[in-house]
């Protein structure tokens, strides 16, 4: 939204999401201000209409750009990865 509101980009649809993604480059998707640019996590998924598997590989690009020790960055990509198969299973 923030690029959207900056003028970064035109739209949502011209945010090169899908390119990085396909280039292998490690993006994420975050709220830069969410009073200012009044948005949260899931609308900023929703209006980039992320896909699954995107949503799995942006989340984790983002456990691997996070700021822990190793340990706790392991521990965060297996809490991500049990997550995600109990949402695939329908359990969250």
């Amino acid at each position: 939204t923030s690029n959207v509101q900056t003028r970064a980009v035109r739209g949502f649809s011209d945010f090169p999401l899908r390119e990085y993604l396909g280039q292998g480059i490690a993006a994420t998707l975050n709220t830069d201000n969410r009073t200012v640019s009044g948005t949260t996590l899931l609308q900023e998924y929703r209006r980039l209409s992320v896909a699954p598997q995107e949503a799995l590989a942006l989340l984790r690009n983002s456990v691997r750009a996070a700021f822990l020790p190793a340990g706790e960055r392991q521990a965060l990509r297996q809490e991500v990865d049990a997550r995600w198969q109990a949402w695939l299973s329908g359990g969250e």
